[in-house]
């Protein structure tokens, strides 16, 4: 009465119980369970529901265990152009989109580096125009590559691979064109290829992060995986280990799954990835 007439506006005291603590979170928790996040519409939702949470929960468990706790161990698949139908290159670019891959490859062919012809830089720049949200990478198989980098990089090519079974004046010219060049680019490397041939050109593939790993014979999609590939991988993890693995060339789910084991950071995937979605 006192407080209430040196201030009028006060509020008077509220003398709250001593187990006043309990009963708001009893209040919590029935709130809770008064507001369900789902709305109820019939009696046999609930056995549905049940049912359901029994045989997904064991798959998010096993999903949230092999991936997210460690989610640098993923190999991020590049779709590989080159594999779809050539009549539905823009049906294959959506479907590549819906899938939310970031990257798309593109390989080159002339006729002589390997025994087939694919495309050019005309089809680069398409895919550069109509779906700019697609990183490009180029990997250029072809005998003389000094002669295409320029109509490439102009077309939209973001990163470009070259072998190193080029010739060595061919391969030491045309890095020195890519070192003065602002693109990002690295080698590509043969199955047959012993990788002591890479300690040769050690000063430059420590100047690049990039490295493809050829586990077939290039050339023609829907090849068998070599399994040696594996152990290629170790071995250039003890030589460049700073290098960023992409493995291309008959690898399918099961490839992938053991490929990131061994530290492979991406997978290029054709003949499998297209058969998996619908263009």
């Amino acid at each position: 009465i006192q407080m209430q007439r040196e201030n009028p506006k006060a509020e008077p005291r509220k003398n709250f119980p001593r187990n006043r603590h309990r009963r708001i979170a009893s209040k919590v928790r029935m709130g809770a369970r008064r507001q369900p996040k789902y709305r109820r519409k019939s009696g046999n939702n609930r056995a549905k529901r049940s049912c359901l949470n029994r045989k997904v929960a064991p798959f998010v468990f096993y999903v949230h265990c092999k991936f997210m706790t460690d989610p640098l161990k993923i190999p991020e698949i590049i779709p590989s152009l080159f594999a779809a139908d050539p009549l539905r290159y823009c049906d294959a670019l959506k479907a590549v989109e819906r899938s939310e891959c970031r990257r798309i490859h593109l390989d080159i062919m002339d006729g002589h580096f390997v025994p087939n012809i694919s495309f050019g830089a005309s089809v680069v720049a398409a895919v550069a125009k109509e779906f700019p949200r697609l990183f490009r990478e180029i990997h250029l198989m072809v005998q003389n590559p000094q002669q295409y980098l320029e109509a490439f990089i102009k077309s939209g090519a973001q990163r470009l691979f070259i072998h190193i079974e080029l010739a060595p004046e061919v391969l030491e010219e045309t890095v020195y064109s890519l070192q003065s060049k602002a693109v990002d680019w690295g080698f590509a490397v043969n199955p047959e290829t012993p990788l002591e041939t890479l300690q040769t050109y050690q000063d430059w593939i420590l100047n690049t992060q990039h490295l493809l790993l050829m586990s077939v014979r290039p050339g023609f999609c829907g090849q068998t995986f070599i399994e040696k590939t594996y152990e290629r991988i170790k071995e250039l993890r003890m030589r460049f280990p700073h290098l960023k693995l992409c493995i291309d060339g008959g690898v399918r789910n099961r490839e992938a799954q053991r490929l990131q084991t061994f530290g492979a950071e991406s997978v290029v995937m054709g003949s499998a990835f297209f058969k998996k979605v619908s263009v």
